[in-house]
């Protein structure tokens, strides 16, 4: 566990500044104190931007939530020093610096509540560190986020999947949206996957109309990630049969468009399904590869030419060499 370096620090209401914690399976408990550092941050003005935390002594940063980047920022321009004190249930969290036409920067502290940690391990998430408490404190994690995740049937949870659950905003409105779509085992670490890449309920009945089957957590995160959509599912079609998630997926990875079909379509080589369009884009063959084969005389040239010449390297060869 480290041990923070700080001094007492007198907040509206009294409060402690030292965390006594023990250590699993130590003899004796180690001091947390208040913890110090400094803050840097960019104003983009229009609720946008971000403020981040740098501890004394420690290497990287914690990002502040974007709101309270934005209560800063509007702190700074009301005076010519910049102050904000965020109280919560872990601790009392303050800055202070100046904030200029787009950049500021300054100090902060970070006293916990000596209660928090001690409450939280009955609650069952164990025993906390510094680095817990301060991030609890930037996200405002506190025991009501937890007894609402239980209401929902999370229990037992572990600290990081409570405060991922913050930091990406899951909660019971968003919850109840995604079961009433038939999803209604997802974990939390499942349901921030659907926050961070956008899998909302209005994708997931997008995803279903596309007919691409009967589709599971993962799938719509894929399709997510590989911003699959009706466009790539109207490609395939065009190349005949009815295709799956696999197929769709595999045009997005690798730049099967309705644009390079109509290309090789006007080069004369029409991919002749899914499979050999991404063939085609896997080892190569395109239409300029095409146009510069029939410029050597290779005219009759189908699909399955053009990928043996690929995969085998001929296409130099016969370059060099001419045609007929």
């Amino acid at each position: 566990m480290t041990t923070w370096r700080g001094s007492k620090r007198a907040g509206g209401v009294a409060m402690a500044a030292l965390l006594f914690l023990a250590e699993v399976g130590a003899a004796g408990a180690q001091i947390q104190e208040v913890i110090r550092g400094t803050w840097r941050g960019r104003f983009e003005g229009d609720g946008r931007g971000w403020v981040q935390l740098q501890r004394d002594g420690e290497r990287g940063s914690l990002s502040l939530p974007e709101r309270v980047a934005v209560e800063l920022e509007a702190a700074g321009r009301a005076s010519s020093q910049a102050r904000l004190e965020l109280a919560r249930e872990a601790g009392r969290l303050s800055l202070e610096g100046t904030v200029g036409d787009t950049r500021g920067r300054g100090v902060f502290t970070f006293a916990p509540d000596p209660a928090y940690a001690p409450a939280m391990a009955r609650l069952g998430l164990g025993r906390l560190d510094g680095e817990d408490l301060l991030a609890a404190a930037i996200w405002d994690v506190g025991s009501e986020r937890l007894r609402m995740l239980e209401r929902a049937g999370y229990r037992g949870l572990e600290f990081d999947e409570l405060l991922s659950s913050a930091i990406f905003q899951v909660d019971t409105t968003f919850i109840a949206a995604i079961r009433a779509l038939g999803f209604q085992d997802l974990d939390i670490d499942q349901l921030v996957a659907f926050k961070i890449h956008g899998v909302t309920p209005e994708f997931i009945v997008e995803a279903r109309a596309m007919g691409l089957g009967a589709l599971d957590a993962d799938d719509l995160v894929a399709m997510r990630i590989h911003e699959v959509g009706q466009e790539q599912v109207d490609a395939a079609r065009s190349l005949g049969g009815q295709p799956d998630l696999d197929d769709v997926l595999g045009m997005a990875i690798h730049g099967v468009t309705a644009e390079f079909i109509q290309q090789m379509t006007d080069a004369g080589v029409r991919p002749e399904d899914v499979e050999e369009a991404l063939a085609f884009r896997i080892h190569g063959v395109t239409p300029e590869l095409v146009r510069s084969l029939r410029d050597q005389g290779f005219t009759d040239l189908d699909g399955e030419d053009l990928l043996k010449i690929r995969i085998h390297g001929l296409d130099r060869m016969l370059r060099r060499g001419g045609g007929g």
